[in-house]
């Protein structure tokens, strides 16, 4: 009987660390980011010094390229699912994305982890064939 409780508080235990990674704010960086065509085929590759932070409500993201504006969005939908927080498990948000001249309506971004190698998916519905994919280098949890 003790084992059968040990082992429900470790599954719960895990469990909310897993959901816990959603509910944090973070702050990624990334020093490469790729465009893609519709049928995921690099288009072009560009090296960049990225931040991207994200909270369970909203998400900012800085290109690091001073010319390029600092995008922000407010999320309507988030579905997160980690296996192991960080390592491998998956994250889809839905939001719009404001920048001081564009607003991108139902902008999809996946963030992907897989054997510990993170990347942020970007697909606004107003560029069909251009997708962003963005390859993380290191992340911290802001307290």
């Amino acid at each position: 009987m003790k084992k059968i409780i040990f082992l429900a508080v470790a599954i719960l235990g895990f469990s909310f660390a897993c959901k816990a990674q959603c509910s944090t704010k973070v702050r990624w960086t990334a020093s490469k980011m790729e465009n893609l065509d519709s049928n995921m085929n690099v288009v072009d590759s560009k090296d960049m010094n990225a931040v991207i932070e994200t909270t369970a409500k909203d998400i900012k993201i800085d290109p690091g390229q001073g010319d390029e504006e600092v995008m922000t969005g407010t999320f309507s939908n988030i579905t997160c699912n980690w296996n192991v927080p960080f390592k491998n498990g998956k994250t889809v948000i839905t939001t719009d994305i404001h920048t001081s001249h564009e607003d991108l309506k139902a902008v999809i971004i996946t963030v992907e982890a897989v054997d510990g190698k993170i990347t942020f998916l970007l697909h606004a519905n107003e560029y069909p064939d251009k997708l962003i994919k963005v390859y993380v280098d290191k992340y911290e949890e802001v307290k």
